[in-house]
């Protein structure tokens, strides 16, 4: 399976560059290669296998002197088994330091395939998060 920010992927793997529903005030930017390292590895601590996440990042889209912004991406990563989940969006909270960059974060939910009960109203309601956010819908599917 394979994860795309809403415009659209390239190759097998996903693309986490397009996004299509910035809401006004917010400005966006590219993570830095020391923001990616930092919050990969700080949103994967709860993850089965740590050192296995692939995440595909897209742009942050933030408000100007806040202290935390809603971030939306997608991740894949090994489970109990060794084997990989397949690509999954994932929502999270980062966190500026002083210098405005995100080095700190809270992973706050992982959106399962196949969702059903709770765990669907879970998906729901933080697909409905990252759409607010201003990260489009993102897809899960071969665009």
């Amino acid at each position: 399976m394979v994860g795309c920010f809403q415009g659209g992927c390239a190759g097998s793997t996903p693309s986490a560059t397009a996004v299509t529903t910035a809401r006004p005030g917010l400005l966006s930017r590219d993570l830095l290669a020391t923001e990616k390292a930092t919050l990969g590895h700080v949103l994967s601590r709860t993850f089965k296998d740590p050192g296995s996440a692939q995440f595909q990042w897209g742009p942050v889209w933030y408000a100007p002197n806040t202290a935390s912004t809603e971030y939306c991406g997608i991740v894949n990563s090994k489970n109990s088994y060794g084997a990989y989940t397949g690509y999954q969006m994932f929502h999270a909270t980062l966190y500026p330091d002083a210098k405005g960059q995100y080095t700190s974060g809270t992973l706050d939910g992982i959106l399962a395939d196949n969702a059903t009960g709770d765990q669907l109203k879970t998906n729901v309601h933080y697909e409905e998060l990252c759409i607010e956010a201003g990260y489009g819908k993102l897809s899960l599917v071969p665009q």
